[in-house]
């Protein structure tokens, strides 16, 4: 069976300016595009805003979001999960919903992805990741 150039790519690409997380797919589920998760500092990547940190969202539909976290919510996550909104793009934001389970997981150093709630027919994900 033939490797195609996603599979051969795996899920990392290292290049000189940083180590990117890179997510394909072949699913047309209206999640749009990832973008790659860039080292701190790398156009795309989260920021931090006092005790919080910004994530911003894969481009679908020629747009973006973002969602704010709370340092408190990944070591101290809410029993029931954390239940949020997006920003405001376009005229709409999204219902973003991370479980206990995945707040402890960035806690302790994992990445994951996050689909949105459907809102104007598509989604967006978010990859989270714990930064300094």
């Amino acid at each position: 069976m033939a490797i195609g150039r996603r599979d051969a790519l795996g899920q990392l690409l290292l290049l000189p300016m940083g180590l990117f997380l890179l997510r394909c797919s072949n699913d047309d589920n209206g999640g749009g595009t990832p973008a790659p998760v860039a080292s701190p500092g790398q156009p795309g990547a989260p920021t931090r805003s006092g005790s919080a940190t910004v994530y911003t969202s894969s481009v679908t539909q020629e747009h973006t979001h973002t969602a704010t976290i709370e340092d408190d919510s990944y070591s101290t996550p809410p029993a029931g999960g954390l239940s949020s909104t997006t920003s405001v793009n376009q005229g709409h934001d999204h219902p973003l919903f991370v479980s206990a389970e995945d707040l402890l997981r960035v806690n302790i150093g994992e990445t994951i992805s996050i689909v949105t709630g459907v809102s104007t027919g598509h989604t967006h994900t978010f990859t989270l990741l714990k930064i300094s």
